[in-house]
């Protein structure tokens, strides 16, 4: 139970186990640091903390403390400021965080990764950032706090885990970005606590807050998306004949194996430069249109990549237009987001990347009438939107556009609310996405770097044995999640057969996007009838029991019937390089003494006679369970 202490003009913040005090401002990155405020009640939940600054900038910093039906809000203000546009980030920080043992650092977008660290992480003046909210966990999970914004569209917010001279610190910033405002005390969103007696609850009912205070509700699909994707075989090897070729083989298997296949998904390849989205390379004599047709006339749902707000140095539009893209604050040349200087040119030529300014109104024009080319005029009706934190990546201390005085937040939603506008309700899959931003504009949104054909280490936060249970709570509330494609080739990878049906498992029972790239006639029907059972599971959730452990190995998963809430299935992976002995409490996992579970990667009948679930698994080996009626 939360309290809140005042002593002395002395604000801490007290949790039971976890403890928060010294709060100080932050503005423009500098830190006050034992400044002591002036504290009113304002009722009999709310206190209001001022710091008087007396700064050229700003006068005051004031935050605002309010605990409606127990539930700890917190903003955060700064007032007097004549002149916004000289502020770039403003915040607070407590000197001293006492209680933790773990803590979540949550990436900003769909690649980064989010993984659960022990406060030894930390060392001696060493920091982490965790975009949108955070956790804080006790020593063996007596107290779980989950804390984050509740609003994402305006502007970019972070917590920073730091370790300042041996003290644990955390600061709260909020990016105001030089923001043009008629007013002179500038807001930022409200945080708020949520303690919950175990970790994934927490999570959700922070994504739950999220979905209430959204500028546009939540664009949840009500059916998951199963389909086929070029890159994850073809990769940027496409052709006319080769991406026919993969049509045939899955309306072939949809046909013989009865598998749900809906999207059928030509990725990147098929443009010669970033920026030309309507040309096509020579290897689509014909263009892309009639295998659009193809794919409709088969019953599938056609799907086309773009990274919409990516222009290559090379590309015709650039060429035509230089004055399209973002610009360099200091030079006033292009921004380039990124470089290819040397061998690796990404199949193509350009050797910079710049960003389409999409506040300069013909570039805005531009980029709807390719979409709306695409939709209308081609079918598309299924979009992977690429490469989209690179816009908000950066503020005016770094880039300028056509338009000033927005966030970078902004920036990135006006340039989605275009794209929205123009697919209409069509699918967007957003990838390389700000995963709090897009809320109410994207259907789906990748939660892990993409598929390689290496085991990745748990010790790693690109690694899908870490990014999906740690990003799979935002499943079936803010979108449907996409754990990315998953391999089912028996050759040209690194993956033994159990790592093949480990991650392939892991990624079906999250009731989030299923696909492949694999040629599905060579593949064999062992995984395909794995795949299959995998499909047919519906959107809803899978739930991970084990969360917040930095050094378990473990992975747990479970899916629940929605009428009565008992456990249907039950999914252990080793992700650890040693055998993994366990007995595990029936209790933890929902299920009672007497039941009957079936092994579906052995096939053998295991009835629960004792209060523990015993398991042996080898390094990477997954066993996958379904409870018996």
């Amino acid at each position: 139970m939360m309290k809140i202490n005042i002593s002395d003009n002395l604000f801490i913040l007290d949790f039971g186990y976890i403890q928060f005090s010294g709060l100080y401002p932050l503005v423009n990155d500098v830190s006050y640091r034992g400044k002591k405020p002036i504290i009113k009640r304002k009722g009999s939940n709310s206190y209001e903390l001022r710091y008087d600054l007396y700064r050229d900038e700003v006068n005051a910093f004031l935050v605002s403390i309010s605990c409606p039906e127990d539930k700890l809000l917190i903003q955060f203000h700064l007032e007097g400021c004549s002149d916004p546009s000289l502020i770039d980030n403003f915040g607070l920080g407590f000197e001293n965080v006492v209680g933790v043992n773990t803590f979540l650092a949550n990436g900003y977008h769909s690649w980064d990764g989010s993984i659960y660290l022990d406060e030894d992480s930390l060392g001696e003046d060493r920091q982490f950032r965790s975009y949108g909210m955070t956790q804080l966990i006790s020593e063996g999970h007596q107290h779980i706090l989950t804390f984050g914004f509740d609003r994402h569209d305006r502007y970019q917010q972070y917590f920073i885990h730091r370790n300042v001279e041996g003290n644990r610190a955390l600061e709260v910033v909020s990016c105001w970005d030089r923001k043009a405002s008629r007013h002179t005390t500038l807001s930022s969103e409200k945080f708020r606590f949520f303690e919950t007696e175990d970790v994934e609850t927490g999570l959700r009912q922070w994504a739950e807050m999220v979905a209430e205070n959204a500028s546009s509700p939540p664009r949840i699909p009500h059916k998951r998306k199963i389909g086929w994707c070029s890159w994850y075989n073809l990769y940027a090897s496409i052709t006319e004949e080769n991406i026919l070729e993969n049509l045939s083989g899955v309306i072939k298997i949809r046909e013989r194996e009865k598998i749900d296949f809906d999207v059928f998904l030509i990725d990147d390849g098929f443009t010669p430069e970033m920026g030309d989205w309507l040309e096509v390379k020579p290897h689509f004599p014909n263009g892309v249109q009639p295998i659009i047709q193809a794919v409709r006339d088969a019953g599938l749902t056609p799907g086309l990549w773009i990274a919409p707000f990516l222009v290559g140095n090379r590309s015709k539009l650039f060429k035509q237009h230089p004055e399209w893209v973002v610009k360099e604050a200091e030079t006033g040349r292009p921004f380039a987001c990124m470089k290819f200087y040397g061998e690796f040119r990404w199949h193509k030529r350009s050797e910079e990347y710049y960003l389409l300014d999409i506040t300069y109104p013909p570039a805005a024009q531009y980029l709807y009438h390719v979409l709306k080319t695409w939709h209308d005029e081609w079918g598309v009706d299924y979009f992977k939107t690429d490469f989209m934190y690179l816009v908000a990546e950066n503020g005016p201390d770094r880039v300028s556009h056509h338009q000033a005085g927005l966030t970078r937040i902004e920036y990135w939603r006006k340039g989605c609310d275009l794209i929205r506008d123009a697919v209409g309700s069509a699918f967007l899959a957003g990838c390389g996405l700000p995963l709090w931003a897009g809320v109410g504009i994207f259907d789906s949104v990748r939660i892990g770097n993409d598929m390689g054909v290496d085991w990745v280490s748990t010790e790693t936060p690109k690694s899908p044995l870490v990014s999906i249970p740690n990003r799979n709570f935002i499943n079936g509330i803010l979108y449907q999640t996409d754990p990315d494609c998953v391999l089912l080739r028996e050759k040209f990878h690194n993956f033994s057969e159990i790592e093949v049906n480990a991650l392939l498992t892991l990624a079906g029972l999250t009731g989030g996007t299923l696909m492949t790239s694999d040629y599905l006639p060579d593949v064999s029907s062992q995984l395909l009838e794995r795949f299959k059972y995998l499909a047919s599971l519906d959107e809803k959730p899978g739930r991970f029991i084990n969360l917040g452990a930095p050094h378990d190995p473990l992975i747990v998963q479970i899916r629940k019937k929605e009428k009565s809430g008992d456990i249907e299935h039950l999914f252990f992976l080793n992700g650890s390089e040693i055998q993994l002995n366990r007995l595990i409490p029936l209790k933890k996992l929902g299920l009672t003494k007497g039941l009957s579970l079936m092994c579906v990667d052995t096939n053998e009948k295991v009835t629960l006679m004792q209060d523990s679930f015993e398991l042996h698994l080898a390094p990477h080996e997954s066993r996958w369970f379904r409870v018996l009626d």
